[in-house]
């Protein structure tokens, strides 16, 4: 009897177990869901970091898709819109055979200057997106209104140049160089005086200029060689800045640095801590003569 007691016990337990199983459901998250033949995303070149004027207050987006067979149109969903300063349009189209499209944001007259505003967009309908591409379901980028002076042409920042780069005064000459401007004599006055090097040779430094949002950027490039105790130094430099036409003669504010040929870190970077007041670049500011 207690051999048969023990038996029904075991049954007992045993059928609760195969019951538990029964109930319990293997889930799988699944994939997101996406129309792989479209597979419509933001370019990965589109800028995250817009600036606009009053002269222009339009900027563009660009759009990929695949299989470009037939015409496909996408409804534009908008994650965030700062104060409704942006009128964005409510689908974006793409012509039969094409793979690149692009649409038009426009920012309102009333956003003030100087501030940035937040815009992140994504596309209306999830399928239409492939988040296994290397570019972006979604677009999130700051826009800012400057007060802008436009330039009639480069022609109007070539010339002769004077004022002080942090604590040296300076002369510069900028000349036209194809679509950029070369520009002379930046810099020169820290590398012989601060830095006590005398420039044996010269290069030609190339600025790129952005004639719609003014701003300049100087791509790292040769600039000079200096000598000391007879050995020669060649030296790089590299900055960003932002040109200005709004008073009586057009200015640049230049922020760079000089590198060793090579060197991943400037000498502003390396140095400007402890001998030079705390700073991380040099900073030139001048005005057209």
């Amino acid at each position: 009897m207690n051999f048969n007691k023990l038996y029904i016990v075991f049954l007992l337990t045993l059928s609760a177990l195969f019951v538990g199983c029964s109930e319990w459901e293997d889930t799988v998250e699944s994939s997101p869901n996406f129309n792989d033949d479209s597979a419509v995303r933001f370019s990965i070149d589109n800028s995250t970091e817009i600036r606009v004027n009053p002269s222009n207050l339009s900027f563009t987006l660009t759009v990929n898709r695949d299989n470009p067979s037939s015409m496909l149109e996408v409804p534009i969903g908008v994650i965030t819109n700062t104060d409704n300063i942006f009128t964005i349009p409510a689908t974006v189209s793409f012509a039969a055979g094409e793979e690149t499209t692009s649409f038009d944001v426009t920012v309102a007259e009333t956003a003030d200057f100087d501030v940035y505003y937040a815009i992140e967009l994504e596309f209306g309908e999830e399928y239409f997106s492939n988040p296994y591409k290397k570019e972006y379901p979604t677009y999130s980028g700051q826009v800012m209104q400057i007060y802008f002076c436009p330039l009639n042409g480069l022609t109007d920042l070539v010339g002769t140049w004077s004022g002080d780069e942090q604590y040296w005064a300076t002369s510069c000459i900028t000349q036209i160089s194809g679509s950029s401007l070369s520009i002379s004599g930046l810099s020169e006055g820290m590398i012989e005086g601060w830095w006590g090097e005398p420039i044996i040779e010269r290069g030609t430094v190339v600025m790129n200029v952005n004639l719609s949002d003014g701003t300049i950027a100087i791509p790292r490039q040769y600039i000079y060689t200096t000598e000391y105790s007879g050995d020669p130094y060649r030296y790089e430099i590299e900055g960003t800045g932002k040109w200005d036409n709004c008073g009586d003669s057009p200015t640049l504010l230049i922020e760079y640095d000089i590198y060793y040929e090579g060197d991943a870190v400037g000498l502003a970077a390396t140095y400007g801590a402890d001998y030079l007041g705390g700073i991380s670049f040099f900073t030139a500011s001048l005005t057209l003569e």
